[in-house]
């Protein structure tokens, strides 16, 4: 990737948004993209710097802007807090997200309860809840996220309605794997979740 300092406004938005750090300013106030670092966002399903960028200003090295697909996106280890928001009656102040990640998932399921046939990426790393979140360079993105795709039986990067997100996790998934794939969710986040998917599900049957 490369900057055109001549579009570029000078924002910063893109330095916060690199997860490789490999994005700074110069002291003459330019902002150049260190090519031994950046991966082209080989983790994530988008090229994150393309995606945030407003102006235009970073390109592919041959000049191209790359189309990039704005569907909203969640990483597939977020799917369990989304849910577990959607069936809890109120922040209690244990959730293990803070407030912004809070308010985000809240948003996103209010989009969907407006509009049923809302869509949905499923992807690997910087999902939108990420942005602006400094965690991100800290490689917060990384996780058993290949076993999660596998579990779902679909492809990072996948997209879908978003109810049949979730009806896909009441059917793939079991409270154990739900543990299993992140060591933070114990039991009480488990009945979170359970409050909101549906009595048949088979996420109460299923066992790993």
């Amino acid at each position: 990737m490369i900057i055109n300092n001549e579009l570029c406004k000078k924002c910063g938005r893109c330095i916060t948004e690199c997860a490789n750090k490999a994005i700074s300013k110069t002291d003459g106030g330019e902002y150049i993209i260190d090519q031994s670092v950046c991966t082209d966002c080989s983790h994530a399903s988008d090229i994150e710097c393309i995606r945030m960028c407003k102006f235009d200003a970073i390109t592919k090295k041959d000049g191209t802007i790359p189309e990039i697909d704005r569907t909203a996106r969640i990483i597939a280890n977020h799917i369990p807090y989304l849910i577990a928001i959607m069936g809890d009656r109120g922040n209690s102040g244990r959730f293990p997200v803070d407030n912004k990640e809070w308010a985000a998932f809240r948003k996103m399921s209010a989009a969907a309860f407006t509009n049923p046939d809302m869509k949905i990426r499923i992807i690997i790393g910087n999902d939108d809840i990420c942005v602006g979140c400094a965690k991100k360079q800290e490689g917060c993105w990384s996780g058993p996220q290949e076993e999660v795709f596998e579990r779902l039986g679909i492809k990072p990067g996948a997209k879908m309605r978003f109810w049949d997100m979730i009806q896909l996790i009441e059917d793939k998934y079991s409270a154990e794997f739900v543990k299993k794939v992140d060591y933070n969710l114990d039991d009480e986040f488990i009945g979170w979740m359970r409050t909101f998917l549906s009595p048949d599900a088979k996420f109460f049957i299923n066992k790993d």
